[in-house]
């Protein structure tokens, strides 16, 4: 995708719109293509344009329109990410004015208009410029608490400085799953939170604003994905998110992160195997979606509602589910990137109910390469997408492409799973070449044994819901039982 392709992907159809009339209020000549070039663009249809003017003249067009995006961009972010940070800049500049010119008395209500406001909207930097001026005149009026002035000046200071360095911890981190050099058998996660949150300071009270609460919301997510043990995870903030929702600061401004954090606390105890906890969460972030013109609705709808058909699925209401799903999947207003998540869940739902043909379906249309599936959506979802497809060709019996699959997954990325010192999938990998080496075997009292002493269980509460679901196929081969209700079984105790 071209650089102005990836700037018009930001706009909403309306404002699509609106960045056409823009462009037209701007021209001085009635010849221009500019408005011509943006139509072809949002109608996925360039080349006539380029065709009519040739190469030269077509890259100068562009070049021009992308300019304009992007001013048209800046204004949009003024006009209203911006707004209520500016309209405190006014005040405060007003305010300094007044005060310079010896007006006390009416600069200082500007101030403290300017003082709400800025709190409001936790915005630490202007908080303590607003501090800074009233302090530096708080001598010519003594009806003004100077110790009062310090005292709120050092603890929006102490405010600001927490939340700079839990900026910091959030992108180590971050960066450290990124990273090309990303080496998951010497990476200690545990150990580069408690290095960096020594180093910076950081405590468990330091989510003032929605903002630091996402952020502390995803740092807890990744860390229970990456350990495999969500069980371990407090969620102390989320008494910090029930104190600020309904608040001062609970404004569109910060809508996204509260979506955010809604998500990932759903998303946690998803993992936790607290189901109808997390359908909870779900339905308190679905009404955060459609607050102010339901601003971000479109953004998270997928994977809220993927997140939502996982969790009616492991609470018995497969079919609802698997509804909600194939409405996604089978939608083309979805980008592929976004119908993935729930591509995957929704093999998994086809495998588990024996709807073979359509599993199949969904696993070839898996036709990019590891490498861009693991840039794209993690590595987590390369090894789920590998393990269902593993035990989907072993159920009809394709010797071949079972024995590649696992020789592949263990070539690729046989170091990451045994970096990971408690999980069972290599030892699980060998029971299922045993089976597909020697089918008969899977119903004898020998293997039972095999298996009780190959798989050595987490503690009740601990394995991972997705584990148990592969774990839930062995054992229903074993036991001659349906798959869904072993799957139910093992994760209500599991």
């Amino acid at each position: 995708m071209s650089d102005i392709n990836e700037l018009f992907s930001l706009l909403s159809d309306t404002e699509q719109q609106q960045f056409i009339q823009y462009l037209k209020g701007r021209n001085k000549r009635h010849d221009t293509r500019n408005t011509a070039f943006v139509q072809e663009i949002i109608q996925s249809k360039e080349g006539k344009i380029r065709a009519e003017i040739g190469d030269n003249a077509y890259n100068v067009l562009k070049k021009r329109v992308q300019d304009r995006l992007i001013d048209f961009l800046a204004n949009n972010a003024l006009d209203n990410d911006a707004s209520d940070e500016v309209a405190v800049i006014k005040l405060l500049l007003v305010a300094r004015k007044l005060l310079q010119n010896q007006l006390y008395k009416q600069g200082y209500k500007l101030l403290l208009k300017a003082e709400s406001q800025a709190n409001r909207i936790f915005n630490y930097t202007l908080l303590n410029e607003i501090y800074h001026t009233f302090i530096e005149y708080s001598h010519q009026v003594e009806a003004i608490d100077q110790e009062e002035l310090i005292a709120k000046l050092e603890l929006n200071t102490k405010r600001f400085l927490e939340q700079e360095r839990l900026n910091i911890v959030f992108a180590i981190i971050k960066k450290a799953f990124n990273a090309i050099e990303f080496n998951a058998e010497t990476f200690d996660l545990e150990e580069l939170l408690e290095d960096s949150y020594k180093r910076f300071g950081i405590s468990q009270e330091g989510a003032h604003n929605f903002k630091t609460l996402s952020q502390l919301a995803q740092i807890a997510d990744i860390y229970g994905a990456y350990k495999k043990n969500y069980a371990s995870i407090d969620l102390y903030f989320e008494e910090q998110l029930n104190e600020l929702e309904g608040g001062v600061g609970d404004t569109e401004r910060y809508l996204q992160y509260h979506i955010d954090v809604l998500y990932h606390i759903a998303n946690i105890y998803f993992r936790k195997k607290q189901f109808e906890t997390s359908l909870d969460y779900l339905s308190r972030m679905e009404q955060q979606m459609l607050r102010y013109n339901k601003r971000y609705f479109d953004k998270y709808y997928v994977k809220y509602k993927n997140l939502q058909s996982l969790n009616l699925n492991y609470c018995g209401h497969t079919q609802q589910a698997i509804e909600i799903l194939e409405n996604i999947v089978n939608s083309s207003r979805y980008t592929v990137p976004e119908t993935l998540n729930p591509q995957l869940a929704l093999s998994m739902m086809y495998f588990q109910n024996k709807n073979f043909t359509q599993t199949k379906r969904l696993l070839a249309g898996f036709h990019r390469s590891d490498l861009w599936y693991e840039r794209n959506m993690g590595l987590d979802w390369v090894l789920n997408k590998k393990y269902v497809e593993i035990i989907f060709h072993l159920e009809l019996g394709n010797s071949e492409l079972v024995e590649s699959r696992i020789a592949n997954l263990i070539r690729s990325h046989g170091k990451e799973l045994k970096s990971q010192k408690d999980s069972h999938v290599l030892n699980f990998l060998k029971l299922i070449q045993k089976i597909h080496r020697e089918p008969m075997i899977v119903n004898a009292p020998e293997f039972r044994k095999t298996v009780k002493e190959t798989i050595e269980w987490k503690p009740e509460g601990q394995e991972d819901v997705f584990m148990i679901s592969f774990y839930a196929w062995l054992k229903s081969k074993m036991e001659k039982k349906d798959l869904y209700e072993t799957t139910l079984e093992l994760v209500r105790f599991g």
